[in-house]
């Protein structure tokens, strides 16, 4: 069972970043979740703080940063190969990434409508649960594959990326170094984004 399948998001007074990113960890949160959740929260936020604390605010400088990782770095880490040790977990990788962010973002207070943010939140489980479920399928096509082209280090990189989305950390390692053993590399591969 996925954590978004076991995790009951709370229903919170008040969003900070720190909870909004605890939630969106909570559910294992991977890139294409966390980019719906960007353009739909932080997005919003990004622009209200331009306009009433300016561009160089080190909480408006934050959450530029924090839309860029949301809505790119976040998949191109995962894509070119950046995330690949089995402890390269979602989890791991946003607490990662807010680490770098000036202290002054992780407790500013979001201004949306906490049952509004809880809602996309909400939403993005459901899409997790989903992107989970459309996975599995996509894996079993991509294992009958690799039965006829065990050498194709694309495959093996694909499934890495299947296996990850899926929450097999460990198996999706074992597969990213199979690729690169055969050859892969990010500068050579078919898929540029998810």
């Amino acid at each position: 069972m996925s954590a978004a399948e076991r995790v009951k998001l709370p229903k919170r007074k008040v969003y900070t970043v720190k909870s909004l990113m605890r939630d969106m960890m909570a559910i294992e949160a991977t890139p294409t979740v966390v980019q719906k959740i960007g353009t739909e929260v932080i997005y919003f936020e990004w622009t209200c703080c331009r306009e009433s604390l300016g561009d160089d605010h080190p909480v408006t400088v934050g959450l530029d940063m924090l839309l860029k990782f949301m809505q790119e770095d976040y998949e191109r880490f995962l894509l070119e190969g950046e995330l690949w040790r089995t402890a390269d977990t979602p989890r791991a990788a946003i607490n990662k990434f807010l680490k770098t962010l000036p202290p002054e973002v992780l407790d500013h207070e979001l201004c949306r409508e906490p049952e509004y943010i809880h809602s996309v939140l909400e939403a993005a489980r459901q899409e997790r649960l989903q992107e989970i479920r459309r996975c599995k399928q996509i894996e079993k096509g991509l294992r009958a594959e690799l039965k006829q082209s065990p050498d194709d280090p694309d495959l093996h990189n694909q499934l890495r990326l299947v296996l990850w989305l899926l929450g097999e950390y460990h198996e999706a390692s074992q597969e990213f170094k199979t690729a690169k053993k055969l050859g892969w590399a990010p500068d050579k591969s078919v898929l540029v984004a998810l």
